[in-house]
């Protein structure tokens, strides 16, 4: 995918998109998942694979620093390398399940303040994953499988269960109640705000239009 958005911003010489993207790709899925994966599986021989290519891909940014990493990580001249792509697999949807389920396994951590030395236990409703994608969870996530939890998680492809302490239930309990004490009232806002003639006759059409989609959302 990188090449593809590499090669289509430089034939129009659009260099600020392409560093954006090299940057998203380096920060975001090299350096945030692809090392923390790597550390699982210890495969020492693909992360310098990788990080070459990154390297070569950076070298129009930022020359001198990928010179100076190349000849001290690999003891070899960038500039005398062959132009080295990005192989692209057909079939990433297995990891990208396993991403997104950590993404929010981990974020429910982060917002409900929970140590990292408990595990987390979930259940994953209709779960299709492999048992290789299951271990690769509840490494990166400090996670276990326990089935009939309580709160539930909902992510694009998945609904996830968790299971939860008594105080952790109740406060689960008191933030839906305050969601929905918020929503109601946001819904009886708009509703007031989109029955109002004055308003309808005098605010612009997007801000109706705006409106009138908050309340959808609602």
């Amino acid at each position: 995918v990188l090449n593809k958005i590499i090669s289509k911003y430089m034939n129009k010489y659009n260099f600020s998109l392409i560093s954006k993207s090299i940057n998203e790709f380096v920060f975001e899925d090299f350096s945030s998942w692809y090392i923390e994966l790597n550390k699982l599986h210890q495969n020492g021989y693909h992360l310098r694979k990788v990080l070459k290519k990154v390297l070569i891909v950076l070298h129009p940014f930022i020359p001198f620093l990928t010179d100076y990493l190349f000849k001290e990580i690999f003891n070899e001249e960038l500039l005398e390398q062959k132009r080295l792509m990005f192989r692209n697999y057909k079939n990433t949807e297995k990891i990208d399940k396993v991403i997104e389920i950590v993404s929010e396994l981990r974020k429910y951590r982060e917002k409900h303040n929970i140590s990292k030395k408990e595990k987390l236990q979930y259940w994953i409703k209709n779960n299709s994953l492999d048992s290789d994608s299951l271990n690769l969870i509840n490494k990166l996530a400090i996670a276990e499988i326990f089935e009939n939890n309580v709160s539930i998680l909902k992510t694009n492809n998945f609904e996830i269960f968790l299971n939860l302490s008594e105080s952790k239930q109740n406060e689960e309990q008191l933030r839906i109640e305050k969601e929905i004490k918020y929503l109601e009232s946001e819904v009886q806002r708009s509703s007031a705000i989109l029955s109002n003639p004055n308003f309808l006759a005098k605010a612009p059409k997007e801000k109706i239009e705006l409106e009138k989609s908050k309340l959808e959302d609602y």
